[in-house]
């Protein structure tokens, strides 16, 4: 008599096999089992017997208790996708789960620490998007900037700016160059969560589309569903967030104050200074009227001439921002002795190669060593029953930790 899998969810078996891209065809095929065995375990039906179950284990990387634990209830707000038109399915299911995945840690995290809480401008965006005029989003972007007290300089780090706003940011491979950036709102914990994909290294751009993510959290959060699924209405709306996202990061004063010449290399000898593509300066600058239509042609012609459409100098020269709240978090719960690396990976149940990447962790971090593999320093002083360490990061977090005897 065979030997099945007791409290198997045959939910977590199609979230694990579309996180990893397998069809039930090509998952039948690795297993060594009918497609209809499948569809069978993931619709509960039936559990996969012992010599199965490794096999699933092995294939799709992830251990035991993630095939045993319920699904998390999803967040019913929409999920803004950039570039995700022209992707395939398998790819936007991935998205889904990942961004699902973040947020279960962001949960099991917060158990233990106290992160910034959300601050956000308040932006009073119409109803409809076809009412908001690009002169509104300027303004919302000049507001922006004043809420968060940039005035009108270069952004030294975008990711920062946003984890030390209470915006939960991963950058995360994803495997897919269709899909540079995803985020999604949680109205009811007030909480916000950007999903930068590190498939694509241009740091430049990678800025431009979490800049991009903030607008669609500040103009389109409240909108209908309905206007994202008629096409005009949806490009209407990125359209509407990439004007925002060069707002932002290109003040009008210091911009044009910056430009010394309206040619490629004149862009070039301010790229490193404002983070921005020769291309997204190329756009801003016919905004605002500093160029001509003709003008800004003119570029773009030269721009593909010299290769630099995709590939433009400096895009190997400029870090990319890495995300670090979530490493640091990790990381001061291991110290503090708040939780060892055993219990993180059994509480959280995924494959510890998936947390270190979307918590931007060494990929040694869950190995058996106990090493610390970050220095931080963290002042400590007692807050009734609580401890408070001001963990430095260019800006200054405070991050509670509940004493771990009153846990």
């Amino acid at each position: 008599m065979s030997v099945r899998t007791p409290g198997f969810v045959g939910a977590r078996l199609k979230e694990g096999r579309e996180v990893r891209g397998f069809t039930v065809a090509k998952l039948a095929e690795l297993l060594g089992v009918q497609r209809q065995a499948i569809y069978q375990y993931e619709k509960g039906i039936s559990t996969p017997r012992h010599d199965v179950m490794l096999s699933i284990k092995n294939v799709l990387d992830l251990p035991s208790n993630f095939f045993r634990q319920s699904k998390a209830k999803q967040n019913s707000e929409l999920v803004f996708y950039r570039s995700m038109n022209s992707t395939k399915k398998t790819t936007r299911l991935k998205a889904r789960h990942r961004l699902e995945w973040l947020k279960e840690i962001v949960v099991y995290l917060k158990q233990f620490l106290q992160f910034p809480s959300l601050n956000l401008p308040a932006v009073d965006s119409p109803e409809n998007p076809a009412d908001l005029s690009l002169k509104d989003i300027e303004q919302f972007a000049i507001e922006a900037r004043k809420f968060w007290g940039l005035g009108d300089s270069p952004i030294s780090d975008i990711v920062l700016l946003f984890e030390n706003n209470g915006i939960f940011v991963t950058r995360d491979w994803l495997d897919s160059e269709m899909v540079d950036a995803f985020s999604q709102s949680n109205i009811e914990r007030n909480e916000y969560y950007v999903y930068l994909v590190s498939d694509k290294s241009s740091a430049v751009r990678s800025r431009l589309d979490a800049c991009h993510e903030l607008a669609h959290c500040l103009l389109h959060r409240n909108l209908d569903r309905s206007y994202f699924n008629d096409p005009k209405t949806f490009k209407l709306i990125e359209k509407q967030a990439s004007y925002f996202a060069g707002a932002f990061l290109l003040p009008e004063r210091s911009f044009a104050d910056d430009i010394y010449a309206l040619s490629l290399d004149g862009f070039l000898a301010i790229k490193p200074t404002w983070k921005v593509s020769i291309a997204a300066m190329i756009m801003r600058a016919k905004d605002l009227g500093i160029s001509s239509e003709t003008q800004k042609t003119h570029l773009f012609r030269n721009l593909n001439r010299r290769g630099w459409r995709y590939n433009e100098p400096l895009d190997d020269k400029i870090e990319p921002e890495k995300p670090s709240l979530l490493k640091r978090a990790f990381q001061i719960l291991v110290d503090n002795n708040f939780q060892t690396r055993d219990e993180i990976t059994m509480q959280l149940s995924f494959a510890p190669s998936d947390i270190t990447s979307i918590a931007g962790l060494r990929e040694d971090f869950f190995n058996n060593e106990r090493k610390s593999l970050y220095v931080f320093e963290v002042p400590l002083e007692k807050k009734g029953n609580t401890q408070t360490k001001e963990v430095t990061n260019n800006i200054d977090n405070i991050i509670e930790f509940p004493d771990k005897k009153n846990r």
